[in-house]
């Protein structure tokens, strides 16, 4: 029976993300009651099956034999066979049954704190035929369960002059009107039912008088909101999110974030379509206002803008962000706890001597607020062996606020290589590249190592250099020399706000495929019983594909009020 009832919802789940006109407001937000504490909105369910069913990736993945096994399975089949039993009923295609079924959204609303519960509104264009799926659908799961000798059946009541439908205590249905309502508790359809029947324009117990009225724009394809307030209320999750804003790990990495998030009253999600690119949105209703003096170090300002990601040859990602770390280690018992700010302070006695008697905050608070790291493959490894282990070059760029921290850091990387000299072998050049030094090492290929049997040292040629007011650590040389010819373009910072922002390349992605593909081959041969002709094939077109896939860009952004949270899909772009 459990089965049944999800294959039931699967389907209704099918139905909702397939149909419909797109608008802002769904009706069927008058079904949801008011102490609700998540609703999703899906108010062009037909522009996402229409995206979905056209575009190009999916096209490209159906010619892949993984894929097409998918569409061969017996479950698959069932489902086919299903649809083509409602075709022949409704007399109508399964585009028009989508289309009419859920031609004006889909809500669903959810209790998730205590007494977990939820509520599904579909909203029809078609009176009529909903009547007549539903009939249908209570003919064929009656069926079923006859078939597989359960005891259960679909059983009829009613509420006020509703008729309402039910299998076990944990589904229960009602048409009213052009809506199918589906709820997981039997008071709560009542409820809804109710809620419905009300004349006002925003029932006093609905869900209407709690959320933010908004305009949204014709472009989203769905949304969602979520009252946090009541989430917190949840003892478990609370002992959750204490745990995480207290861990001296978690603040350090997203300390702008966790502040945010421990003041915010509600959360929302929004997946928009702009053209031929995609955007999801997560924003909080709070911001840099109301923050902690340590929190804001992670916000950029109009006086600490960051710059924008850097993009050499071959790059796989880019990531440029403002974090003033020099001020979170001068604040770090505030910060992160005292038994971490012991061990820090541990710390920075013992590697005082490797820093030319520098104290290890001065360096920091002289390295500025913005850094940038990237990866990107090289094109050209400078030895002869391969490492059994490929791992993709990358780079660290620090903006320089004080000068003496470059002669300190070139102080403390000569002093770090030594051990290396002594361990492989490694042997220092330098040169000059666009009027700045770089420091190269590079591992003797003669020599054997018993602490690096794979040679994975392989994959580093480690360079360092003081560009301008910047400071370039790189895993290998030629990286090095890609970061200084991006420097030298003079690019304007992000605007303010604007506090964190990362560029990943599938052009880049698929360069780096290259070095597991040997990996991809056996796997095709083995796991799909392909030839190796053709699994030779199957890995190109999959490169291939993965090439197309265009960029996502990941950006933060902390206004005076709110946190958003971007991500840009650009299908197709360089």
């Amino acid at each position: 029976m459990r089965r049944l009832v999800g294959r039931f919802f699967w389907v209704a789940a099918a139905a909702w993300g397939t149909a419909s006109v797109a608008r802002a407001e769904s009706a069927g937000l008058r079904f949801i009651p008011k102490e609700a504490e998540l609703v999703v909105v899906v108010p062009q369910p037909a522009r996402i099956y229409t995206i979905v069913d056209t575009h190009p990736i999916r096209k490209e993945l159906y010619k892949h034999e993984v894929v097409q096994a998918l569409y061969d399975t017996g479950n698959f089949r069932r489902l086919e066979q299903l649809i083509a039993y409602f075709e022949k009923k409704l007399g109508r295609s399964r585009d028009e049954i989508l289309q009419q079924l859920t031609a004006k959204g889909a809500t669903i609303g959810a209790k998730l704190s205590s007494n977990q519960s939820a509520v599904l509104v579909l909203e029809s264009a078609n009176e009529s035929l909903l009547r007549t799926f539903i009939a249908e659908t209570l003919t064929v799961v009656n069926e079923e369960l006859a078939r597989q000798e359960s005891k259960a059946r679909f059983r009829k009541s009613s509420h006020g002059r509703i008729e309402t439908i039910h299998l076990g205590d944990k589904l229960h249905f009602a048409q009213v009107g052009p809506f199918l309502v589906a709820a997981t508790e039997l008071k709560l359809l009542h409820r809804a039912i109710d809620l419905h029947a009300d004349a006002a324009p925003m029932p006093a117990g609905s869900i209407l008088t709690r959320m933010p009225r908004k305009d949204r724009a014709k472009e989203v394809l769905a949304w969602s909101w979520l009252d946090f307030e009541g989430v917190q209320r949840n003892k478990e999750f609370q002992e959750g999110l204490k745990a995480a804003t207290t861990d001296g790990f978690l603040k350090l990495l997203a300390g702008g974030f966790l502040d945010v998030l421990k003041r915010t009253p509600s959360l929302e999600f929004e997946i928009r379509q702009e053209g031929k690119n995609f955007r999801v949105t997560f924003a909080m209703a709070r911001g840099a206002e109301g923050m902690s003096e340590v929190a804001k170090t992670y916000v950029a300002t109009e006086a600490k803008r960051v710059n924008p990601p850097l993009q050499p040859p071959r790059v796989v990602s880019s990531t440029s962000w403002t974090f003033d770390i020099g001020h979170i280690w001068k604040n770090r018992k505030a910060w992160l706890g005292e038994e971490a700010a012991k061990g820090l302070t541990k710390l920075e006695k013992d590697i005082k001597p490797f820093l030319g008697g520098a104290d290890l905050g001065e360096l920091l608070h002289e390295a500025g607020w913005n850094q940038r790291i990237v990866f990107a493959e090289q094109a050209v490894s400078p030895y002869k062996i391969k490492p059994e282990l490929h791992i993709t070059p990358f780079g660290v760029v620090f903006d320089i606020r004080e000068k003496r921290f470059a002669q300190t850091m070139g102080k403390a990387l000569r002093a770090g290589a030594l051990f290396g000299t002594f361990q492989f072998g490694m042997r220092m050049t330098e040169e000059e590249c666009k009027g700045y030094t770089l420091v190269t090492y590079h591992f003797d290929e003669k020599r054997k190592s018993p602490i690096d049997p794979t040679n994975i040292r392989f994959n580093f040629s480690p360079t360092f250099g003081q560009v301008g007011n910047h400071f370039i650590v790189a895993s290998t040389t030629e990286l090095a020399r890609d970061l200084v010819n991006c420097l030298a373009r003079k690019d304007s910072p992000l605007p303010a706000g604007t506090s964190w922002r990362t560029d990943l390349f599938a052009k880049g992605l698929a360069d780096n495929l290259k070095y597991i593909r040997q990996d991809l081959l056996v796997g095709a041969i083995l796991d799909q019983g392909l030839p190796p002709a053709d699994a030779n094939k199957e890995i190109d077109s999959l490169i291939e594909l993965v090439r197309t896939l265009g960029t996502v860009q990941w950006e933060i952004r902390y206004g005076d009020h709110d946190y958003r949270m971007d991500f840009l899909w650009r299908y197709g772009s360089k």
